[in-house]
């Protein structure tokens, strides 16, 4: 018998791990989210060496993702360490996600044959 790959296992520990991702940012915990993030990152780009928050920075085109990474890398980092509020990062992950789902799905509808094939 052949033996199909269990697609469904990455797409389930992606969710579970984005789930817990926006569930620590709206929570404010950074460097919790930080680790989630990290970890989403990789199941969702498996390709890329070390995809972390910068790497995205970096990758998206989106503002509002961008400047939520930042406040992330701040409040972990910079002079006013403390408090965070993650729930406009939480807020451009789910918008991100979303749109990258999409661009995949696209990406894999084939593409009609050709009318008159030479």
């Amino acid at each position: 018998p052949i033996i199909q790959p269990d697609i469904s296992a990455p797409v389930a520990a992606e969710a579970k791990v984005f789930k817990q991702l926006l569930v620590h940012c709206n929570q404010g915990n950074a460097r919790q989210s930080r680790q989630l993030l990290q970890d989403w990152l990789r199941l969702v780009y498996p390709e890329v060496a070390n995809p972390g928050p910068d790497w995205l920075q970096k990758y998206s085109t989106d503002a509002g993702l961008a400047a939520g990474l930042a406040e992330l890398e701040a409040s972990l980092y910079g002079d006013q360490a403390g408090s965070w509020n993650g729930k406009q990062l939480a807020a451009a992950l789910k918008q991100w996600r979303k749109q990258q789902r999409a661009l995949r799905a696209q990406r894999k509808r084939p593409e009609l044959p050709p009318l008159y094939p030479v």
